[in-house]
């Protein structure tokens, strides 16, 4: 999520502000917790990390440490048929490899503040603040 403001001394320039951190396995203190939890639910030999494309990403799916879904990572009891053999770890899990608590910032809001972007980690794959930016400027009614 990022939020955008246009300064009032400098009328054309949008400057951005993320908001909160993205939550990716690329934050080395979240990388910890998400490592230490999979070895502990898992077996030495089941593959879980696989690096590429400049991701982190487990078991070929997530790159990211909390999720509303994905809830066959979270809770043992989803992690079961019909759900397809190649999306769960192959192995029941002892405890939550995912979190569904969000994380919650404060932000006073400025009266010069345009606009919040809040996305997925699937758009800034994708899309750069920046071209986020020019996206919403191009189409602000949208």
């Amino acid at each position: 999520m990022s939020l955008f403001r246009r300064y009032p001394e400098r009328k054309s320039a949008l400057t951005f502000k993320p908001l909160p951190s993205h939550h990716t396995l690329f934050d080395p203190n979240l990388f910890n917790i998400f490592f230490n939890s999979i070895m502990d639910s898992a077996s030495d030999s089941l593959p879980i990390l696989i690096v590429a494309w400049s991701h982190i990403f487990f078991m070929h799916l997530v790159m990211i440490s909390r999720s509303i879904g994905d809830v066959y990572l979270q809770k043992s009891e989803f992690n079961r048929e019909p759900l397809f053999a190649k999306f769960r770890p192959c192995e029941p899990i002892k405890r939550p490899i995912l979190s569904s608590d969000p994380a919650i910032s404060v932000l006073q809001l400025q009266p010069h503040d345009q606009f919040i972007i809040s996305a997925s980690d699937g758009l800034w794959e994708h899309l750069s603040n920046q071209e986020a930016v020019d996206i919403v400027q191009k189409h602000p009614y949208w």
